[in-house]
Formats: structure tokens, C-alpha cells, sequence
């Protein structure tokens, strides 16, 4: 199958993801963020190494972002938390939905 620039798409990484969604490209590390939801994980590819470093978490993660300040901010299953650089989870910032359970962020 050809886009329209003609070029095919190559499969880059077979990580074996069950969700993967949330992509985005961090300029400063030059490597690839991107979220398993269902493998409750958050990747990092370096493209120039052909490498794919995760941190799997106990419970689902749904979004992630990049704080001005380093490390990320986080969205899973119970609330929103801090992540360090490399991904490790940290403190809770909040549960917008305390008392709530089965719900998506």
C-alpha cells in the first residue's frame, strides 16, 4: 500500500503493543513517546538506535505529556500523577473523579 507521496510504510518497531496510541516526538531526547494503554506502559523509541526502552505501570495509563520543569505528567485509571524522566511514577496531583471507579481519563 502506497500514500499519496508514493512512498510505503515500513514498520519502524514490532513492540507487540495491544493499545498503542498517545505518540508524540520529543525534540530535546530526539526519541519517540508512546503509550501502551492496555499494557498499562509508557515507551520511548530512540529511532537512531532502533531501540525502545518502557516502564510498565500497575494500572492503565492514558495520556502523557512533557512538563516545562522536566519529567511528565501522567493520566491513568485513578488520577492524574508526576512522572520523573525516565518515566517513573511519582506523587498524585489529583482525582477529578475520587469515589468513581471504571472510568478513562
Amino acid at each position: 500500500m502506497k500514500g499519496h507521496s508514493g512512498l510505503a510504510p515500513k514498520l519502524a518497531l514490532n513492540a507487540g503493543a495491544t493499545l498503542g496510541e498517545g505518540a508524540w516526538w520529543d525534540a530535546e531526547k530526539r526519541h519517540l513517546c508512546w503509550l501502551d494503554i492496555l499494557g498499562q506502559e509508557l515507551h520511548f523509541y530512540d529511532p537512531r538506535k532502533k531501540t525502545d526502552r518502557f516502564v510498565r505501570y500497575p494500572k492503565p495509563v492514558t495520556a502523557v505529556v512533557p512538563r516545562k520543569k522536566g519529567g511528565y505528567i501522567a493520566a491513568f485509571s485513578d488520577g492524574v500523577y508526576f512522572l520523573d524522566e525516565d518515566g517513573v511514577m511519582g506523587d498524585m496531583i489529583v482525582n477529578p473523579e475520587q469515589g468513581k471507579s471504571g472510568h478513562r481519563f
